[in-house]
Parts: C-alpha cells; sequence; structure tokens
C-alpha cells in the first residue's frame, strides 16, 4: 500500500508552469505526520518516496477526526492553499477510539476543512468492514459518487467519490489518476501505510 503511493508520486510534474505540493500523515489511534507539506521537485522525490516507504505500522483505533485536522493544520502552517487543494484518505476502518464512534467528529472535521478552502475529499475503501453510506457522506463535493474501477475516477474537485478496494496488495500498482492530491494514511491495520491526503498543485 505505502509501495503503491510511493511509486504513483513518478506521475506527478516536476517542470513546467505548475508546482505540487503533497503531504502525508498516517493514522491509528493518533496521527504521525509523515510529510510535511513540500513542493515535489525532480531532486527530492526520492526522499519523499523513501519517507513512505519507512512508515512503520503502529496500530491502535481509526482517529480519522484527528487525521484530518491534522492535514488542514500542516498545511495551514505552511501557507495558503494552492490553486487545487485535495485530500485523500485511504482506510479499511470506521471512525472509532476505544467504544467512541466518531462519524460525526469526522464530519465535523471535514466541514471546517471545506470552510478553510479545501476543494475536495475523497476515499479509498479497503476491505469490507466499512460504512460506505457514512463515507458517501463524508466526502466533498457532493453529490457523491461511488467507484469500483479506478480507471473511472471523477474529476475530485467536482465530485467526491468512494473507491471501493478489495485488499491491501490492490494497491502494489495503483492507477496515477487515483492518488493526484494530498494523503492521509490509516496504520490501525498493519497492512495499511498508505497515506491518506494527495498531491497538491499550488500556485
Amino acid at each position: 500500500m505505502k509501495t503503491g503511493l510511493a511509486n504513483a508520486l513518478n506521475s506527478i510534474p516536476t517542470t513546467g508552469p505548475d508546482q505540487y505540493r503533497i503531504a502525508v500523515v498516517s493514522f491509528a489511534t493518533g496521527v504521525q505526520t509523515i510529510v510535511d507539506p513540500t513542493i515535489v521537485t525532480a531532486a527530492n522525490l526520492a526522499s519523499i518516496q523513501a519517507a513512505i516507504n519507512a512508515d512503520a505500522f503502529t496500530g491502535g483505533y481509526t482517529n480519522t477526526p484527528l487525521a484530518l485536522q491534522t492535514v488542514g493544520l500542516i498545511y495551514q502552517n505552511a501557507g495558503e492553499l494552492g490553486d487545487l487543494s485535495l485530500i485523500n484518505l485511504s482506510t479499511d476502518g470506521n471512525p472509532r477510539r476505544w467504544h467512541w464512534n466518531l462519524e460525526s467528529q469526522t464530519l465535523a472535521a471535514r466541514d471546517s476543512l471545506v470552510a478553510a478552502g479545501w476543494d475536495g475529499l475523497s476515499v479509498e475503501a479497503i476491505g469490507t468492514n466499512l460504512n460506505i453510506d457514512f463515507l458517501l457522506s463524508l466526502v466533498a463535493p457532493q453529490p457523491a459518487t461511488l467507484v469500483t474501477d479506478p480507471t473511472m475516477l471523477p474529476n475530485p474537485a467536482v465530485a467526491g467519490f468512494v473507491l471501493t478496494v478489495a485488499g491491501f496488495e490492490d494497491y502494489a500498482n495503483p492507477a496515477p489518476s487515483a492518488y493526484s492530491a494530498p494523503a492521509c494514511l490509516d496504520s490501525d491495520s498493519q497492512d495499511a501505510r498508505r497515506p491518506l491526503s494527495p498531491p497538491r498543485r499550488s500556485s
């Protein structure tokens, strides 16, 4: 999974008029920032990929709201958002900490990101232990789109999407279009090490 994300970064242009800034966080009960907001260049691409591949499994619950809040905070601290700002959340679990359901807190975190200027939030839903209806209500913009084919993703700035993925092995060779924005990584499962917020283009 983390290898898939790292490899997908090879598709990000490092020359031309647009610049792409990415960040990666991984989360379980807590949150770790794997890559701070960084403009991808030919010189730093390998080090960004190495940081993603070095992410370690931590175990725990699925603290989705804290992950989204962390993404918002690290970009806030990094300065203004770019022309297009997208978050991609990858998870195999429902928002929960101990016996507390965190769905309402996750929606509130999403609302705060939208209010701060984020253009889109999409989700990769891994496995079968997920509330797909909740994830469809979480993504932005609405109305949401449920996708099973990663080559048929909608424009994430126009329609939030939930991409269902059978298992972590399906991230070995991800479609580049699926990972074209900043990323948060749900590491509560032993193989869940792919970041949850996609690359971003900055002006």
